[in-house]
């Protein structure tokens, strides 16, 4: 899928976007300028396509809802914005790699990294948990391993909160997440949570 934003548009005179950083099935994720503050953050837009699509807009807008009441250090920062003139989600620009691309270079990591990063992992489901938000699409490609030795859990697009509606997609199944990741009980759809 082609991303629609080009490198030098500003969004909303705020964004100043210099590149894309990845593409996934619903949007993409761009590094820009926050003009504002100076700071490189990212920023996800959806596809036009997704965009006109009311139940991906009320998901999207809760994944928007779930990040901006986070603060914990291994989970990616959400930047709340007003007044913007299309959907997209501004974020912390992570530096990095992602879990996956580690585990492709060394399928077996020693001991002691493993639990490391399952140590690390688990403080910050903890801290979801708490909270009353469950992931629900924890896999490596959605960890990233900072260069600070920091775990951060990022993508929020199916996370639950109790604070937050749930959005049904008609036509789905009720399994929600990555098939080859998912518990059987998510699998069978009665994840309870």
């Amino acid at each position: 899928m082609e991303c629609e934003v080009r490198p030098g548009k500003t969004l909303d005179g705020r964004f100043k976007i210099s590149g894309v950083i990845g593409r996934g099935g619903t949007a993409c994720i761009y590094e820009a300028i926050d003009c504002s503050t100076g700071d490189v953050v990212a920023v996800k837009v959806p596809y036009l396509r997704c965009e006109s699509d009311p139940v991906f807009c009320r998901r999207f807008e809760r994944e928007e809802a779930i990040g901006t009441g986070l603060r914990h250090p291994g989970v990616v920062r959400v930047i709340p914005v007003d007044g913007r003139t299309r959907p997209y989600i501004v974020m912390e620009r992570l530096q990095g790699r992602l879990l996956s691309a580690r585990l492709a270079e060394e399928p077996r990591p020693g001991i002691a990294e493993s639990v490391g990063i399952a140590a690390r992992l688990a403080d910050a489901l903890e801290y979801l948990h708490s909270r009353g938000v469950v992931h629900r699409d924890l896999k490596p490609s959605n960890v990233m391993l900072c260069p600070d030795r920091a775990v951060r859990l990022i993508d929020l697009g199916l996370a639950k909160g109790k604070a937050y509606r749930a959005v049904t997609i008609f036509g789905f199944s009720a399994a929600i997440g990555s098939p080859d990741y998912l518990s059987p009980e998510q699998a069978e759809g009665r994840g309870g949570r």
